[in-house]
């Protein structure tokens, strides 16, 4: 019953991306409320089937649930969804749904990825040598570090708006287009907004993290994957923003720099949580 669900669900979002996509190229308002509709009524039932799924009857059962392979990427996507809500309750209002079409085709990838794990027995496990303490720091942990990641989503997002935008009006292309679209100024601070939060985020996670593995076995790194993966990734993001505020380079050579590293870090994130499973806090 629960399978069943969630394909609905996932059918529900690859039309939201759809008609968000379709949004961008028609000025029909209904292609933007059917978006508008579709989505709030996809993350409802995503939001209501992941609660049903990790709320059991038993401590154990929810242990057991939150810590699985397929609730990572549910959180994954459950954190998304909260950011774009945000973002439709933001200044960033009047732009929301052109960023959304990359949005919901990111999340819709996500559950694709987790149908193989849904019913797997894999999940979140920290080596026996740890501490009380530490186990209560690791969601904490786990939950800001994926928001600082996925504010950095967002800066690929923008940047992958901003060679599109550009690409039109040097072309000279579909004017409706470019009307639907926020200029290159705009665009370009959003870009500035969504790396500083990343980069603000994902220190305060790697904080957590060091005093959690410090706290377990006075150490600061395990020298596991997972490390390896965040730190890259803080440097990586550090590295953009601090070439977004020097501003020393054309904005249409860091679009560039930003979406390169931002799949490049996405194959990563995704070979250190499904395919390594040693480490800290491996997905085993």
């Amino acid at each position: 019953m629960f399978n069943l669900a969630f394909i609905l669900t996932l059918i529900l979002f690859i039309l939201t991306s759809f008609f968000s996509i379709l949004s961008l190229h028609s000025k029909k308002e209904k292609y933007v409320n059917k978006t508008k509709y579709l989505f709030f009524v996809s993350a409802f039932l995503l939001i209501i089937l992941g609660f049903i799924r990790i709320y059991t009857s038993s401590i154990d059962g929810f242990v057991e649930n939150i810590s699985s392979i397929w609730s990572y990427f549910y959180i994954l996507s459950f954190v998304l969804i909260l950011i774009i809500l945000y973002l439709y309750f933001s200044r960033w209002h009047h732009h929301w749904r052109s960023f959304m079409a990359l949005a919901f085709p990111f999340i819709t990838i996500m559950l694709i990825i987790s149908i193989p794990f849904i019913n797997s027995t894999r999940r979140v496990t920290v080596e026996t040598d740890y501490s009380v303490l530490t186990s209560h720091i690791l969601p904490a942990h786990i939950f800001i570090t994926i928001i600082g990641e996925l504010f950095f989503f967002f800066s690929f997002v923008g940047s992958i708006l901003y060679l599109v935008m550009e690409w039109q009006l040097r072309k000279k292309g579909s004017m409706r287009l470019i009307y639907q679209l926020p200029n290159l100024e705009t665009i370009e601070n959003f870009n500035a907004w969504a790396i500083s939060r990343s980069l603000i985020l994902l220190t305060v996670g790697i904080i957590i993290g060091v005093v959690m593995v410090f706290i377990s076995y006075k150490s600061l790194s395990l020298g596991t994957a997972k490390e390896f993966h965040t730190y890259f990734s803080w440097i990586v993001i550090f590295t953009i923003f601090l070439i977004r505020r020097i501003k020393r380079i054309a904005s249409h050579n860091i679009s560039i720099i930003n979406i390169a590293f931002f799949l490049l870090l996405m194959f990563l994130f995704i070979f250190t949580n499904i395919y390594i499973t040693s480490g800290f806090h491996s997905l085993r």
